[in-house]
Formats: C-alpha cells, structure tokens, sequence
C-alpha cells in the first residue's frame, strides 16, 4: 500500500509545538524565554533571553498574546513580541 509509507514518513518528523503566549504586565525575557523552553516551542531558553539581550530589546516586549510555534525562529519570535 503506498498510503502505509506516506503515513509513516509523517509520524516520524517532528511535530510543531504551538503555544498561544500570554505576555503580562511584569514579564521578563527570561519568564517568557522559560515558559516557551516548557512548552517545547524553542529548544534553549537562554537563547532566547540572550537574543533579547543583546538586541536590546528587553524594554520592547509588548503585552499580549501571541501565537507562536516551533517552527518559528528566535528571530521571529522575538520580533513578533516586541513590535
């Protein structure tokens, strides 16, 4: 059955993980870096932080809520959240 094959090409790639984040008043980079590593949206929460950090972003961080999703980049996440 070629369908048998398709099927099982797709259980084996990694699934995207979505996370609709919820940014409060008081939040840090490294709170909302935390929550995104728990949620499996990005691998490392320090490379998150640090990307905010170092673009100088931390005092650009918007409250809201946002989907975000493993497929994403820290860039985008990053941009996403602050613009």
């Amino acid at each position: 059955q070629p369908n048998k094959e398709d099927n099982k090409q797709q259980a084996s790639s990694p699934s995207v993980q979505g996370l609709t984040l919820t940014i409060t008043s008081g939040m840090t980079s490294s709170d909302i870096s935390s929550l995104l590593e728990e949620a499996g949206v990005i691998q490392n929460k320090m490379d998150l932080h640090d990307y905010i950090v170092d673009q100088n972003l931390a005092g650009k961080i918007q409250i809201g809520e946002y989907e975000v999703n493993s497929s994403m980049s820290i860039k985008q996440i990053t941009e996403l959240i602050t613009n």
